[in-house]
């Protein structure tokens, strides 16, 4: 008998559930979703694959100058930082640059050996802003390095570069 009133029950349920039509989330069932290759009829945009115009990423700082050569003669009006961690510069150079640039500068470094066009940064002497829009923006055929080191490490790179190895001899 139990097993019967339990049936009688769950098939009563089940048709009371879906009386009538009524539905109590009506909000979640028909909702606006946009998938993110999907066009959004309401914007006429693309999904979620854009940010909203005018924002900034979080934690992100927002560059002043334009990137790559284009924007070498406005670097020269980078602000200097008041202070720059000079003893990482070496370090941070040999990590991020002298597989290119080789260890003093002249463009022996393993990588750039294999591929014509990594550059003696040895030179000419530039301004440390020039140096570090340069790593920042990247130039000619070295790419950009903004994603990949910090801001801190970059300067400590610009300045090693600078004092050390675009030093008279």
């Amino acid at each position: 008998m139990k097993i019967k009133m339990t049936i009688a029950l769950m098939g009563l349920s089940l048709i009371l559930a879906n009386c009538g039509g009524y539905e109590y989330m009506p909000d979640m069932k028909y909702s606006l979703a946009v998938d993110a290759q999907e066009i959004d009829k309401t914007t006429g945009k693309i999904g979620n694959l854009l940010p909203p115009e005018g924002s900034i990423a979080y934690k992100a700082t927002v560059y002043p100058v334009p990137w790559g050569v284009a924007g070498l003669e406005q670097a020269k009006d980078i602000p200097v930082p008041a202070t720059i961690n000079t003893k990482a510069g070496k370090e941070q150079y040999r990590i991020n640059c002298s597989h290119c640039h080789g260890a003093e500068g002249n463009g022996g470094g393993k990588v750039g050996t294999k591929f014509p066009g990594a550059a003696a940064i040895t030179y000419t002497i530039k301004t440390l802003p020039e140096v570090y829009h340069y790593v920042t923006t990247g130039g000619a055929i070295m790419p950009a390095h903004a994603s990949q080191i910090s801001e801190e490490n970059r300067w400590a790179i610009a300045w090693y570069v600078k004092n050390v190895l675009q030093a008279p001899k």
